[in-house]
């Protein structure tokens, strides 16, 4: 029996070297692991930091899908625009008529479109005869001087408000087509012309002819003010006129003797204030 377990520990022995062998290499390679505590939170810190973008990613996928979902319903059913389509009002065509001597001539070509107007004007109004004698008056002491002033300027604004008049005309003429076009693709419902880049290209155009219309109508008001403006012109020189007038029969009241005398010399003085 003894020499039994001499046996067995004699053969088991080499084994338990073996065994005994592993167990301190494996010791020594786990103890040379060292734990950074700081640098494994910076870990979690990071994967925090990608879990939270994901999360918004995902928001801003979701968002983009409803809206994309949106302009596909607007693009299939928001098709009905047929009863938005209305009607220009268009500039009616005056034509004078029955230019019996060719005093009119040139007007419907510069009402029409705007060409000719000077001419148009000067063939439609009296011409100014040249008085010699108010070459020597001081200007702004006249009232024949304040009258011939007002001719000048009409003559120089009635053809300005011919242009103009035509021009607007014209304009809208060309400009009818224009949103003729663009009111034709407003009122599309198909699917191509209900995106969201084709939809924004139509408010642009249409701002943009709204703009050139705006700038013909500033144009038409520019020459109305200015028309008005002569005509106060003319009630003014009418007001001072007779406050001059009454002026100098006062004056003339004053200095004139009893007895009637000196008419011509009166009426040069008082043509010539």
């Amino acid at each position: 029996m003894e020499q039994k377990r001499v046996h067995f520990i004699k053969s088991a022995a080499p084994a338990l070297f073996i065994l005994g062998a592993l167990a301190v290499r494996m010791e020594a390679q786990f103890a040379s692991i060292v734990s950074d505590p700081v640098q494994e939170g910076h870990s979690w810190q990071q994967l925090a930091n990608d879990i939270e973008k994901l999360k918004r990613l995902d928001s801003t996928i979701l968002k983009l899908e409803a809206q994309y979902t949106q302009m596909q319903v607007n693009a299939r059913y928001f098709t009905s625009k047929g009863v938005w389509q209305g009607i220009g009002n268009q500039i009616v065509s005056n034509w004078t008529t029955p230019n019996m001597f060719g005093e009119t001539a040139t007007w419907n070509p510069a009402v029409l479109f705007g060409t000719g107007a000077p001419a148009a004007w000067q063939n439609a109004t009296i011409a100014l005869q040249r008085n010699r004698y108010l070459a020597g008056l001081p200007v702004g002491s006249s009232r024949d001087l304040s009258y011939l002033a007002a001719v000048e300027t009409f003559d120089g604004a009635g053809p300005t408000a011919l242009q103009t008049l035509g021009n607007a005309r014209l304009h809208q003429t060309q400009m009818a087509g224009a949103i003729a076009r663009l009111q034709a693709a407003a009122a599309d419902g198909s699917d191509g012309m209900n995106s969201e880049v084709q939809q924004l290209n139509l408010l642009t155009a249409g701002t943009v002819q709204h703009l050139q219309m705006q700038q013909t109508t500033n144009n038409v008001i520019t020459s109305l003010l200015e028309q008005q403006t002569l005509s106060n012109k003319l009630q003014r020189d009418a007001i001072v006129d007779h406050m001059n007038f009454m002026n100098q029969v006062d004056q003339y009241m004053v200095s004139q003797g009893p007895s009637w005398g000196g008419a011509a010399q009166s009426i040069s003085n008082y043509r010539s204030r």
